[in-house]
């Protein structure tokens, strides 16, 4: 996953920096904004597995599963 992130940045970067002009902040800003809102995805769509045991997450995994 990690190499892939680093493809797609590599790959847009030259693209965005032309569409801003040649300013340097225009494809910063964007990158900022995705890693702000990957913040968000963590925070409310990952759930919490601190002080759960291997089977506890297991168990719900298998219920949000179950209602999908």
């Amino acid at each position: 996953a990690n190499w892939i992130g680093d493809f797609i940045v590599s790959q847009f970067f030259t693209i965005l920096l032309v569409a801003f002009h040649n300013n340097i902040a225009g494809p910063f800003a964007i990158f900022c904004a995705f890693s702000i809102l990957s913040i968000f995805f963590v925070k409310y769509m990952v759930p919490e597995t601190r002080g759960k045991s291997l089977e506890e997450i297991e168990e719900n995994m298998d219920e949000k599963r179950k209602k999908a």
